[in-house]
């Protein structure tokens, strides 16, 4: 398997759900796939800690509650073969997808690292999982807008 051809799906978790989640995520590690492709789940940056104290209620930073009150974070990574068709490639990541969103949301507190996201949120979610309530995320965008009035920074799901 080459670097690059690779799809990634993030949540944070409490404490109380780490465990289940740990050993969901390495059951799909295991199950035998149809199409040439590595799986592997990582579960790192300890979140919580102090930084639960601070802001929360989500008014006066960038950061969303849900992440702010997490315990870890935990990945999932899909990478395929350079032999992977087309057709393999997008049946993968729609898996992937519909796993994230069946299995990994709900363990969840409904936020998702930035650098490793999946791509295709359902419901265009992904202005809540990554910055809290839509009121936080008006508020940041009332903001982004004042200062950068071009949009001449920005990202893939960025305000």
């Amino acid at each position: 398997i080459s670097g690059g051809n690779q799809y990634t799906i993030s949540t944070s978790v409490s404490g109380d759900k780490a465990l289940e989640l740990i050993q969901t995520t390495t059951a799909w590690v295991l199950k035998p796939e149809t199409i040439p492709m590595t799986k592997f789940c990582t579960q790192s940056s300890v979140l919580g800690g102090k930084m639960k104290e601070l802001d929360v209620h989500g008014e006066e930073t960038s950061i969303s509650p849900a992440m702010r009150n997490a315990d870890i974070q935990v990945t999932c990574v899909g990478t395929w073969a350079d032999s992977a068709t087309v057709e393999q490639r997008l049946q993968m990541v729609s898996d992937m997808d519909s796993w994230g969103e069946s299995t990994i949301k709900p363990f969840g507190t409904g936020w998702v690292y930035w650098n490793e996201p999946q791509h295709n949120f359902p419901a265009n979610d992904w202005k809540e999982r990554y910055w809290g309530s839509m009121g936080n995320y008006n508020r940041l965008l009332r903001t982004k807008r004042r200062y950068d009035p071009f949009n001449a920074i920005t990202c893939y799901h960025c305000i």
